[in-house]
């Protein structure tokens, strides 16, 4: 692979993150998760898009996976769907799930041993 930087600019967005505390085994997923093509260009939707605009074109496809096999990770993506996230997604293959906010949310209720945070970006 070849990594370079892209320059995203979401300042005056919010970030709300929420670790489901349950461990998703990274060979789990990926040996569960078959391999797809790019969908966009990923520098190219980051940089001319915004967040709203995400959805659809930033995929995880490793959530089909994670989100049927453990029920708590797909809850979190819920509660932060419901609390007005722009756009959300799983981070990497699990657990912890994120979203997007045009304006400050306010983190909704989580069930014992689940954590959470929003911070401005």
């Amino acid at each position: 692979e070849v990594l370079s930087p892209i320059n995203v600019d979401l300042r005056g967005w919010w970030l709300m993150l929420i670790n489901p505390g349950v461990h998703v085994s990274t060979a789990e997923v990926y040996a569960n998760t078959p391999t797809a093509p790019a969908q966009c260009d990923l520098a190219e939707v980051l940089t001319t898009l915004a967040p709203a605009q995400w959805n659809g074109k930033l995929v995880n496809v490793m959530e089909p996976y994670v989100l049927s096999a453990y029920p708590a990770v797909a809850e979190a993506k819920q509660r932060i769907v419901h609390a007005g996230a722009t756009y959300t997604a799983m981070s990497g293959s699990g657990s912890s799930v994120y979203g997007i906010f045009s304006k400050e949310p306010q983190l909704p209720q989580l069930p014992k041993g689940q954590r959470g945070w929003v911070l401005p970006l």
